[in-house]
């Protein structure tokens, strides 16, 4: 019997104490799951998914205008990529490949996302809002999330179209592009990624994509600038 409640006990403790459990501090509400913390991801692709794209006829055209067959990396033509010649941002949902941590903070009414990436910051209203009637194109766009179960779900609409590079790999979207990305964190190290994309102007149809990241315990972020390279005279990389 008392070997019984010392396991009772210890069991308890994990779930007290595990991340996965629903924050209660913070000013985070009580039974929201907690998915703080620095994530970064070893997985270095120019494209969301290995799967062919399910382009209409005018993304294909431009497509095959910017991709660089001979990119051992499948990336498109430096020459052509904004984000690359222009030092334009990756913008959404491009930023989500560039190879660099962020962090997710959470409160009650917000989830914040702050990519290493440009220091870019991502405001995901957790508060009930809709989006606006009328929604001023941003390059992070404006999103919205709800929590279902142990995943949060956001809803991103109004992303700027002058960098209109999907990937790395020159696909490419509308102003019309809306984004369902699903974060989940499976397991306390492992936070998962999964993202919807409709376009009616670049895509046939919905399709998926799916990324995984781990947990950087301790990580700081750093100020990472892409024009700031260029102006101090060093060699733009995308590694």
């Amino acid at each position: 019997m008392r070997k019984f409640f010392i396991r009772l006990m210890l069991g308890m403790a994990v779930l007290v104490f595990s991340p996965l459990v629903l924050a209660q501090s913070d000013g985070q509400p009580m039974g929201t799951p907690d998915l703080s913390g620095v994530w970064d991801t070893n997985e270095r692709s120019a494209v969301f998914s290995r799967d062919p794209v399910p382009m209409t006829p005018w993304a294909a055209e431009q497509f095959e205008y910017n991709r660089n067959p001979e990119s051992p990396y499948r990336r498109g033509r430096n020459e052509l990529d904004p984000y690359i010649s222009k030092c334009m941002p990756a913008a959404l949902p491009r930023v989500w490949l560039i190879p660099r941590p962020f962090e997710i903070i959470q409160n009650e009414e917000r989830v914040l996302i702050i990519y290493e990436s440009d220091s870019w910051v991502r405001r995901i209203y957790t508060d009930g809002r809709e989006h606006p009637r009328v929604v001023d194109p941003a390059w992070m766009g404006h999103s919205i999330g709800r929590w279902e179960g142990d995943t949060l779900v956001i809803d991103t609409v109004g992303i700027r179209a002058n960098n209109h590079w999907l990937d790395g790999a020159g696909h490419v979207r509308s102003a019309d592009l809306h984004l369902v990305e699903r974060l989940t964190r499976t397991d306390p190290e492992t936070l998962t990624l999964d993202i919807t994309f409709e376009d009616p102007q670049a895509f046939t149809r919905p399709w998926t994509a799916r990324k995984t990241f781990e947990l950087l315990p301790g990580f700081e972020l750093i100020e990472d600038l892409a024009c700031e390279d260029k102006l101090l005279g060093v060699p733009f990389s995308v590694e």
